[in-house]
């Protein structure tokens, strides 16, 4: 399985960061990296199997809505109130649709049939040419559309350090995460492992060894102010189609 940030942490991870800090980001990744890999080690993460896969699916598909209904007013522009339910969320793209650029939508409508390609022609990386069509035409159209923050210089390892009244109320958030992180790289081990029986394919997994390999992975970036590592079905389905069986090429 490949793992990376995943999409559900990365929210919670957002959360902690607007609260406490780069700190206390930190010291979250390291506390949930501690408590991920215990739970590997005590072997929850088999207990995962005796979910039916319906279940694992729509945990899935539940994650992916909740992403876009969170991020679709960012990208049109529109400010939401952190915290704010659904319905604010649907009011403020609603209101921010008469200033849709003709541009920026050609765009957005160019990158999802691009995505829909893919999945129809396994050969076609959908998603990569969509990512650099639109920088591409982002940089030579002068379209101002916001990019990612490009950091001066590689981060070094240093120690996350937080007052000690803050502590205890961290500690909550590291649970969070913790939760997050566990549940979503158990469930899309398994996810992966069930879709290609399905398939006719053997995608033997191990749910213990993820969530330990994955809670190591985090306990490191809680030293490099980065993101928490999950497994994730969409990249692992990737590297298994490839026939990826090792770290080296």
């Amino acid at each position: 399985a490949l793992s990376g940030p995943g999409l559900a942490s990365a929210l919670v991870a957002s959360s902690i960061l607007t609260r406490y800090g780069v700190d206390g980001l930190g010291a979250s990744l390291v506390l949930a990296g501690l408590l991920q890999l215990l739970t590997g080690a005590l072997g929850v993460g088999r207990f995962v199997r005796f979910v039916p896969l319906p279940v694992l699916r729509g945990c899935v598909i539940g994650v992916g809505l909740t992403i876009l209904l969170g991020q679709l007013p960012h990208a049109l522009g529109a400010q939401v109130e952190p915290g704010a339910g659904p319905l604010a969320h649907f009011d403020a793209v609603a209101l921010k649709l008469e200033d849709i650029v003709p541009e920026v939508a050609s765009l957005c409508i160019g990158a999802a049939l691009l995505g829909w390609l893919a999945l129809k022609i396994r050969f076609v990386p959908g998603a990569l040419l969509a990512l650099v069509l639109v920088t591409v035409a982002n940089s030579m159209l002068g379209l101002g559309l916001p990019t990612v923050h490009e950091a001066p210089s590689f981060p070094w390892p240093r120690a996350p350090l937080l007052p000690m009244s803050e502590l205890a109320q961290l500690f909550g958030s590291a649970l969070e995460l913790w939760g997050t992180m566990t549940v979503a790289t158990a469930i899309n081990t398994v996810t992966l492992e069930r879709l290609h029986a399905d398939a006719g394919a053997e995608a033997k997994t191990d749910p213990d060894q993820e969530l330990i390999g994955n809670g190591l992975a985090t306990l490191v970036l809680g030293f490099l102010q980065g993101l928490p590592a999950t497994q994730l079905v969409a990249r692992s389905n990737l590297g298994v189609r490839q026939k990826v069986a090792s770290p080296r090429p």
